[in-house]
């Protein structure tokens, strides 16, 4: 069934007609329409602003005691809550646990209540005026620290805490520790039957709120759930904690431990003599890593020693005589972890010989390796003020040569998309199809660590349209620019933690060619629209109220905030403008007519001319509808060229409509270049 540019269909049963069909084909094939893509006029620049993007950037913290009756405290004179762009919730779990009120001066601190404690472990047992004493103030106070479950009123406290989130529009990245008021305490953690039934409780409660958690720091053991100064928090136990978490969350929950050495173990390839079976490309590690399925896909670790010295303060090489190595552990990142966040607290300059890493410039290698999405706003202040007083000088992200250091790395953390070619049809016919091609660049570090949908926004005036498109990208697919060494294993290694090993560095791209396609609704208004691709969470303008839309990073004016989406072009809707299946239009008899006697007819544009070659009669119109010139009598048989001042006076696109003596018609858009 072909449809006609007037609303008529005409069947195509017989031979006759489909021979017609084919011998129109020829002339007038889709392809033809291949020209109406133009090239949007636009800026294809990255804008260097600030973006509130979801999921990265530099988050806000802060410390909320919650009590078993649902109360909570976050210090005198401040307000329990959440608050910018992204924050790091640091949730105080110390009251749920027998050991979590000792204080650094309490007579206790190496004698904590903990029955695991024994002589036998080469641990002095708690003596017994201080168990009484702990057992008295639990039995006189019922928000004295207590192992014990987490109870219904904590559980609706700390959803209050997500929800607030998810009406503000934030991401939370989220940690539990029992050092109570995450000052240091060490060994404030409950048995580990107890952080199980912990874990296993706030799962449901995390998956439940998987758009607004973007990542949990899996804390629990240690001073300030960095899993260090815990008798109980060994690598296998907290592995151990770990994969509790991930088999009570869905797999859009992102989960980590502090150190790779711990993920090793989780794998089963940590030793007595140390990692060095922790290689990611032998066959040994390949096995180890299968067994754990798609979870693998879902951990990276949160690093609170970033850049401090080549091990990040302990982060990478623990194990002895082996240690797991910086670059073992980040081609582990880099591999595994795409979609994972990564990020935590950067530390100043630790004195030793390799130098200072913590710089943009060692930032701009390995925080593509890494995908470096997060970091602590408020420490180091002493690095970030560095970075505000230095210029940036890496010459693989040239538009931010001669800026400041900390605008190249806020502007680089998680993933941020650069618009930098669009072409869009130029005019589509009333419920044809709408396609677009365009070239996104991510120039972040890292990339997308939540799914979300792209829709089609076209505006007119006051009108606004969302579109599903049956053809679109995938913004989680649009992956940073890929690093990868070139050297061998030795010369890494001797280099490996400064800024020396960017020698061996070859940077790939983040440029990616994307298209997308909707089909239009009959019933949208002719005339001219804007067209914008929004990304968001839920695909539903305006009731969603832009919840998690993605800005890309070019100028701020081809941003809408009132939809939330990215400008992209122009294109003109018009009954004139024949949908992609209208090679022709053929009056009824047309099925009648030998196809050895029908005549070809062409229609082509030479600069400012037509050329006609097989029509009569010519008319040309604007996509109004408006006829602009017409011709009849023309020499069927030879070449007929077009040229007049109504032609040149009509720019862009128009529709060329040439009929033979039989009645014939074909159509034809052409472009007149200004």
């Amino acid at each position: 069934m072909f449809k006609s540019i007037f609303g008529k269909s005409f069947a195509t049963t017989s031979f006759a007609c489909a021979a017609a069909v084919i011998l129109f084909a020829g002339v007038f094939a889709p392809a033809t329409f291949a020209a109406g893509f133009v090239k949007q006029d636009l800026n294809y620049t990255d804008s260097l602003d600030s973006l509130a993007n979801p999921e990265c950037g530099f988050y806000n913290a802060q410390v909320t005691k919650f009590y078993p009756d649902g109360s909570t405290n976050c210090g005198d004179g401040y307000v329990c809550h959440t608050w910018g762009k992204i924050f790091q919730m640091r949730v105080d779990i110390s009251r749920f646990s027998d050991n979590g009120c000792f204080k650094r001066d309490d007579r206790c601190e190496t004698q904590r209540f903990n029955p695991a404690m024994t002589a036998s472990n080469g641990r002095q047992t708690v003596a017994d005026s201080c168990k009484e004493a702990v057992q008295a103030k639990q039995a006189a106070d019922s928000k004295f620290c207590k192992s014990q479950p987490f109870t219904e009123e904590f559980l609706s406290t700390i959803r209050e805490f997500f929800q607030e989130a998810r009406d503000e529009n934030r991401s939370l990245i989220v940690r539990l520790s029992y050092d109570s008021w995450y000052d240091g305490h060490q060994n404030g953690e409950p048995d580990q039957e107890q952080i199980r039934k912990h874990l296993e409780q706030i799962g449901p409660l995390y998956s439940e709120y998987s758009d607004v958690i973007v990542y949990v720091e899996l804390g629990i053991y240690g001073r300030w759930g960095e899993q260090n100064g815990s008798y109980q928090g060994t690598n296998a136990v907290i592995a151990d904690a770990m994969q509790t978490l991930l088999d009570n969350t869905v797999p859009e929950i992102k989960t980590g431990p502090r150190r790779p050495d711990i993920i090793s173990v989780w794998h089963g390839l940590g030793n007595s003599q140390g990692y060095a079976d922790f290689v990611v490309d032998s066959s040994l590690a390949k096995a180890a890593f299968a067994k754990k399925g798609d979870d693998i896909y879902r951990v990276g670790i949160y690093n609170d020693g970033y850049l401090g010295n080549s091990g990040d303060m302990g982060t990478y090489g623990m194990g002895w005589p082996n240690g797991l190595t910086r670059e073992n552990g980040i081609r582990y990142f880099e591999t595994y972890s795409h979609h994972v966040p990564f990020g935590g607290e950067l530390v100043y300059n630790s004195n030793e010989s390799r130098g200072p890493i913590n710089s943009p410039r060692y930032l701009s290698y390995e925080g593509f390796r890494t995908h470096t999405s997060y970091l602590h706003r408020g420490y180091d202040e002493n690095v970030i003020n560095a970075w505000n007083d230095s210029t940036f000088d890496g010459e693989h992200d040239p538009e931010y040569i001669g800026h400041d250091g900390f605008t190249y790395v806020r502007n680089h953390l998680g993933y941020r998309y650069i618009l930098r070619e669009s072409n869009v049809m130029d005019s589509v016919g009333i419920g044809g199809k709408l396609k677009a091609n365009l070239k996104i660049e991510n120039v972040g570090f890292g990339n997308m660590t939540q799914r979300r949908k792209v829709t089609l926004v076209l505006k007119q005036g006051s009108t606004v349209r969302e579109i599903v498109p049956s053809k679109a990208f995938d913004p989680w697919d649009l992956l940073s620019r890929p690093v990868t060494l070139d050297a061998t294993a030795a010369e890494i290694n001797s280099v490996n933690g400064s800024v020396a090993v960017m020698q061996y560095a070859k940077y790939g791209s983040g440029l990616h060619e994307v298209s997308i396609e909707a089909a239009l609704p009959e019933n949208l208004p002719q005339g001219e629209w804007d067209v914008y691709v929004r990304i968001s969470r839920n695909a539903n303008y305006p009731a969603d109220s832009n919840y998690q839309t993605v800005r890309f990073g070019n100028a701020v004016s081809q941003f809408d905030s009132t939809t939330g989406s990215n400008y992209i072009g122009k294109f003109v809707l018009s009954d004139k403008v024949p949908v992609e299946e209208d090679v022709f239009i053929a009056p009824q008899e047309f099925a009648n007519i030998a196809p050895q006697k029908l005549a070809n007819i062409s229609i082509r544009l030479d600069g400012s001319a037509l050329y006609v070659r097989g029509a009569r009669e010519v008319n040309v119109f604007d996509l109004n509808g408006n006829l602009i010139l017409s011709r009849n009598g023309l020499d069927e048989m030879g070449s007929t060229r077009i040229e007049d001042s109504a032609l040149q006076q009509n720019h862009g696109v128009l529709i060329v409509r040439g009929k033979n003596a039989l009645g014939q018609t074909a159509i034809q858009k052409v472009r007149l270049a200004r």
